[in-house]
């Protein structure tokens, strides 16, 4: 939780830079509750506040969250601001840039052999961003069940239920 704050950061949390200049703090700008993880870099920055989450092999689960940006730019192959599986790096968010309000971003993921996952609150990635971007109220949730099921299959179990049990009015 972004509400469990220590001196300089945050409880299970690190701040991590991959390349450039970024700034890190909790914000009292947020979405929901008291606190937000910022990111800010004036000369371009690809970084990110990481924690690591354990989860169940061979499971598929679905990571979300909230972001807002404040004169977000991508230089050098920067995508802006995100949320990504550091140890499973095909699973990420859209990213969102410019001047954006709080934006709900989630990306479906499959866990594999893995027993934990790195997540990242991510600034930049796979190159250099500038600008400011808060993210607050992240969710890792395990889906199971027919919500695990691909559109298509979906769409059969539910015609099949309603040819056998026809429409309600």
């Amino acid at each position: 939780s972004f509400e469990a704050a220590k001196s300089g950061g945050l409880v299970g949390w690190k701040e991590v830079t991959y390349s450039g200049a970024a700034e890190f703090s909790v914000s009292s700008l947020s979405r929901i509750g008291s606190q937000s993880l910022q990111i800010s870099s004036a000369h371009g920055a690809d970084a990110g506040w990481y924690t690591e989450i354990e989860v169940e092999p061979n499971s598929t689960y679905r990571l979300s969250g909230w972001i807002k940006t404040q004169g977000v730019q991508n230089g050098g192959g920067g995508k802006g601001a995100l949320l990504n599986v550091h140890n499973l790096q095909q699973f990420k968010t859209q990213a969102v840039a410019g001047d954006s309000g709080w934006t709900e971003v989630e990306t479906n993921l499959e866990t594999g052999s893995a027993t934990k996952v790195g997540i990242n609150c991510l600034f930049g990635g796979w190159g250099q961003s500038t600008g400011t971007a808060w993210f607050d109220d992240l969710r890792l949730e395990k889906v199971s069940g027919e919500e695990n099921l691909p559109i298509n299959r979906a769409v059969e179990v539910v015609t099949a239920h309603y040819a056998h049990r026809g429409p309600t009015n």
